[in-house]
């Protein structure tokens, strides 16, 4: 404990500070707590006695309520699961191009072609790819007579 004329030096406006209880009981509180205490526990004791009987009336019906509607959605989901093919995606052709990028060191050429033997290409699409062709090989500076000439 620090002496008091050590306290002054150190900390002058904490050493005012009188020291007293600042906290009051009021009047009678121990004397009418128990009787206070008693009748709140007899109101709650009153609507015990409400709910029980509701309690017993409910609580079987929704206990099995419950249960029936876990079954209910269980079997649902396990039916769904079983019955499911499994594969319901579709790959986007940017996530099959990722994909053979990203895996190309692992495929060979031959699978390529079977892939693309099972590709559906739509036939009414008519796209001029020797214009497309000559765009690229121009934007590679390629000279324009040597592309005119290998066509």
């Amino acid at each position: 404990m620090i002496p008091m004329k050590e306290l002054n030096k150190i900390a002058p406006n904490l050493s005012k500070i009188k020291k007293e209880n600042v906290f009051r009981v009021p009047d009678g509180y121990f004397e009418e707590f128990p009787g206070k205490l008693m009748e709140r526990i007899g109101h709650q004791g009153d609507r015990q006695e409400i709910l029980r009987p509701l309690q017993r009336f409910f609580k079987p019906p929704l206990a099995i309520a419950a249960a029936i509607l876990v079954f209910a959605i269980l079997g649902y989901l396990s039916i769904r699961y079983l019955f499911s093919d499994g594969v319901n995606q579709e790959l986007s052709p940017q996530e099959i191009a990722e994909y053979i990028e990203y895996y190309s060191s692992d495929l060979d050429e031959g699978l390529y072609y079977e892939v693309l033997d099972e590709i559906e290409v739509d036939e009414t699409v008519d796209i001029d790819y020797e214009e497309i062709i000559i765009d690229y090989l121009l934007g590679q500076d390629v000279d324009y007579q040597s592309i005119m000439e290998n066509l």
